[in-house]
């Protein structure tokens, strides 16, 4: 019996502009996502580094262990929170030609 292909991690690099005024309570915010994340079961890597001369801009590594899981990440209830607090201007990920393997 042939066996079955591994899942393929997934990994993402998002830029992040908080909304003006926004950065600290973004930070706070990230910080809880992000110790709530790296708890998940198919959580690979989840952190997020903040501009040293922009308090409002931010940049997300995550690294899931399939697209289930980060599916599932997506629906949990602090992953949810965290978007209902509405303090992102953008999120916006970062084209895969900019990445390298």
């Amino acid at each position: 019996m042939p066996e079955s292909p591994a899942p393929q991690n997934i990994r993402k690099v998002v830029r992040i502009a908080a909304k003006p005024g926004t950065g600290p309570a973004m930070r706070t915010a990230l910080l809880e996502l992000q110790a709530a994340t790296r708890r998940e079961p198919g959580c690979r890597e989840f952190r997020f580094y903040q501009a040293l001369d922009e308090d409002e801009a931010f940049l997300l590594v995550e690294d899931f262990a399939s697209q289930a899981a980060l599916q599932t990440h997506m629906r949990l209830p602090h992953t949810t929170a965290f978007f209902a607090l509405d303090l992102a201007a953008s999120i916006q990920a970062i084209e895969r030609v900019w990445l390298s393997d």
